[in-house]
């Protein structure tokens, strides 16, 4: 219902139908109430889920740390013994800490900056773009979703960040042309007027 609700008044600010400030207070009011209510889900005491995804938690850390390697990385396939399932697993739904535990600290910090370099190289257009702020918003929505859920390593997350580098490098070109010139005659290949 709060998503919705925030879909609702994202809408309403675009618009601008009742107010740009009203709106705003509004949205803070609802992602205060979406951030309470998230913390009260992830700390209920008799969730099931919650209690194998903490308990993995605790296997990752011991895994990493303590028995892994920390800096190559258990490599691929590799298996642990999980806490919250009670058996080895390849890998569970704590997506960034599987990149952590496979590839090593290092090189699995560097993959998941990857995730979040178009944030980093778009910086400067975000101002201006109405459509890559709505697409930024729904691409950190669902980093947050597949931290929690194994979509990040799979064709959905590639897919994603496949398609926020291209929205991004599509900004880019609109900015500055084709190539990064400044051109003063359009350029023509096969008929086609390129801009």
């Amino acid at each position: 219902m709060l998503v919705q609700l925030m879909i609702l008044l994202v809408y309403l600010y675009d618009k601008n139908i009742i107010g740009k400030f009203l709106t705003r207070l509004s949205a803070l009011a609802f992602l205060v109430m979406l951030v309470i209510l998230t913390y009260m889900l992830a700390t209920q005491k008799n969730e099931k889920s919650n209690e194998v995804k903490y308990e993995n938690f605790e296997s990752y850390v011991e895994d990493i740390g303590d028995k892994g390697h920390p800096i190559w990385g258990a490599g691929l396939g590799s298996q642990f013994f999980a806490k919250g399932r009670n058996m080895m697993q390849t890998y569970t739904e704590l997506s960034y800490m599987d990149i952590l535990r496979m590839y090593g600290l290092p090189v699995g910090l560097c993959f998941i900056f990857l995730f979040f370099a178009p944030f980093f190289w778009l910086w400067r257009y975000y101002p201006r773009s109405q459509f890559l702020k709505r697409y930024s918003q729904g691409y950190v929505l669902f980093l947050i979703l597949s931290g929690t859920n194994p979509l990040l390593l799979g064709s959905i997350g590639l897919t994603a960040l496949s398609m926020f580098m291209a929205i991004v490098n599509k900004v880019k070109e609109e900015e500055y042309g084709m190539w990064n010139e400044e051109r003063e005659e359009p350029l023509v290949v096969d008929n086609c007027v390129l801009r």
